[in-house]
């Protein structure tokens, strides 16, 4: 499991920041999913890449879309947001960036799981 922080301003101006959870469940050739916790939700996501680039999914709530690079929060909160609440958009966002930049880390050790 890896933490991870989040910091974010809404609309009237109120900024936030709390830490969340990111959790490995499974990984496939195609696919790595795995539980995003945070503020109260927890979410199953599935994240992987197809040939116009990378998508995520969270079947519990009927979401899926494309996404920019994993590092990209800013884009990847703003098209969550368009599909989901906003606290859970912007931590899905930023478990997801922890959860592939640990598998980069790994795998640049050739320590991959």
């Amino acid at each position: 499991m890896k933490e991870f922080h989040c910091k974010h301003t809404y609309s009237d101006g109120e900024t936030e920041e709390w830490t969340g959870t990111v959790e490995l469940i499974r990984k496939t050739a195609s696919a790595t999913e795995a539980l995003v916790k945070g503020r109260g939700s927890s979410l199953t996501v599935i994240v992987g890449d197809y040939t116009d680039g990378h998508f995520l999914c969270i079947p519990e709530i009927d979401v899926g879309c494309p996404m920019a690079g994993w590092g990209d929060l800013f884009w990847n909160q703003e098209r969550l947001c368009s599909l989901m609440n906003e606290t859970d958009a912007v931590t899905v966002a930023a478990g997801v960036k922890a959860l592939m930049d640990s598998r980069v880390r790994a795998k640049k050790h050739n320590q991959e799981r």
